[in-house]
């Protein structure tokens, strides 16, 4: 069982081991390169290279379309790390570099070839727009690597490279705490529950991390690229020089060229008939909102969303704001004679303000006007709305705190299960939650698909192979 360098918790690994000392990152040399005029000016990054070259890109992004945009790269080697900005060199810098890199055969290695190789085959110049056949020197996939060595299955188990970082490097943080604070700071964060204590906290947005300035952007590049070059040469390799299959490429060579076929399908994607999909779209929506409407006429679930229903209402009613704006206050009177014994102009004008105040009806509070909205939406919405049967949050508060049904299993996590596979043993509610659930769980697979085909009518299926269980198109990112 392998210890955790910085002695946190010990891991199950069987073959790697973390490195023997925590190693801290920001002693390995960075060097930046912003306003680059002249591709001179960085070819001594593969020129003089010392082995393999480790690399990152950084994008605008997150798949190989064509409107993706790579904002900076990171290539790492035993000399250092270099780390170019595309966004204020020249235009056609990284595909020039990536055209270098494949003309001098570097031997290039990263992190995660399904995502650095599209881009590698999508802008290497050599390539045509139909043809996209040239590939890079690549030597190794790290995290197919990591997959291969450490594949023993214990709970909670991850092959990322920020995990590596902490677990097999033994950083004290991860390599993107600066950018996610950068993040956080200038507001691109969503509000999140803490599992652990239960409060809610901000969690910068990854979608929005190009915005980063490139001191940040690249320097957070530049960790990824390093620490991919460690794992694979501190902690990898000790391990696959005892494996004949390793050491005369076997395996290498084979992976590497299934993944190189993936890549060229990816960027020249799988026609689709959009207008079938949209259809077939509309029909799952619609058979999904039938068989909910339906499984609401249950006794039992027309009860707990009757009963959700009222909570929503007690709980919005507490929290009415002010109905009314403060008005107008009208102060004492003045003297209403003069020394002369004439009317005052003053009291005159306060007389003339008593009635305006007196004549104004009071001015609604904007806040109100919105709660009331809120107020009218909730009280008219209808009962079916009030139950989701594909969140395990609302079955769980149905079939075990509202029906009282017994709970057959528990997720990894230790919560109730409510999956497919414990359904059927709910009677007619858990019948009632497959009928509605699976029409529901397809139009969520279309609607990626939909978008993913938005720009060429094409699938560009980003895939994983050493990492797939299944052939399946997934459909949260249309993968």
């Amino acid at each position: 069982m392998a210890t955790n360098v910085r002695g946190q918790s010990k891991l199950p690994f069987v073959l790697i081991s973390p490195v023997d000392k925590p190693w801290n990152p920001r002693t390995h040399p960075i060097r930046m390169y912003s306003n680059v005029k002249s591709i001179k000016e960085i070819e001594h990054i593969w020129k003089e290279h010392q082995g393999t070259i480790y690399y990152d890109i950084e994008t605008r992004g997150a798949k190989a379309h064509w409107d993706t945009q790579v904002m900076c790269a990171a290539y790492a080697d035993s000399r250092g790390a270099f780390c170019v900005d595309f966004t204020s060199s020249y235009e056609g810098l990284w595909e020039e570099i990536t055209y270098e890199l494949w003309r001098h055969d570097v031997p290039l290695a990263v992190f995660n070839i399904s995502f650095e190789g599209a881009f590698a085959l999508r802008d290497n110049p050599a390539n045509t727009k139909h043809i996209r056949d040239k590939w890079p020197n690549f030597v190794e996939d790290v995290f197919s690597t990591y997959r291969y060595l450490a594949n023993e299955g214990f709970d909670n188990q991850k092959w990322g490279l920020k995990p590596a970082q902490l677990q097999l490097l033994g950083w004290d943080a991860k390599g993107d705490v600066e950018l996610d604070q950068w993040m956080i700071s200038n507001g691109y964060y969503t509000m999140v529950k803490n599992k652990r204590t239960g409060e809610r906290e901000p969690r910068a947005k990854k979608d929005e991390m190009w915005r980063a300035p490139f001191e940040i952007l690249g320097h957070y590049c530049a960790l990824d690229a390093i620490s991919t070059m460690y794992l694979s040469e501190y902690v990898f390799q000790p391990v696959r020089e005892r494996f004949k299959i390793y050491t005369e490429g076997q395996l290498t060579n084979i992976h590497l060229t299934v993944c190189r076929e993936f890549c060229i399908q990816q960027i020249h994607g799988m026609a689709v008939n959009r207008e079938n999909l949209a259809a077939y779209y509309d029909a799952c929506i619609e058979e999904s909102e039938e068989q909910q409407k339906l499984l609401c006429e249950i006794p039992q679930v027309q009860e707990f969303c009757r009963i959700k229903k009222q909570k929503l209402i007690q709980e919005l009613e507490q929290a009415e704001p002010v109905k009314y704006k403060k008005q107008k206050e009208l102060r004492p009177p003045p003297k209403q004679y003069t020394k002369a014994g004439k009317e005052s102009k003053s009291y005159q004008n306060w007389l003339a303000r008593k009635h305006e105040i007196e004549n104004t009806p009071p001015e609604q509070t904007i806040n109100w006007g919105k709660w009331r909205g809120k107020m009218d939406t909730l009280i008219n919405q209808p009962l079916n709305e009030f139950f989701n049967p594909n969140s395990s949050q609302d079955k769980a508060a149905l079939l075990f705190d509202h029906c009282n049904y017994p709970v057959h299993e528990y997720t990894k996590e230790g919560n109730p299960a409510t999956g497919k596979g414990v359904l059927g043993a709910y009677g007619d509610i858990g019948k009632g939650l497959l009928k509605s659930a699976k029409p529901a769980k397809v139009g969520t697979y279309i609607a990626a698909w939909l978008e993913n085909s938005s720009i060429d009518e094409c699938l560009h299926l980003q895939t994983k192979p050493v990492a797939s269980v299944t052939t399946r198109i997934s459909g949260g990112s249309g993968e």
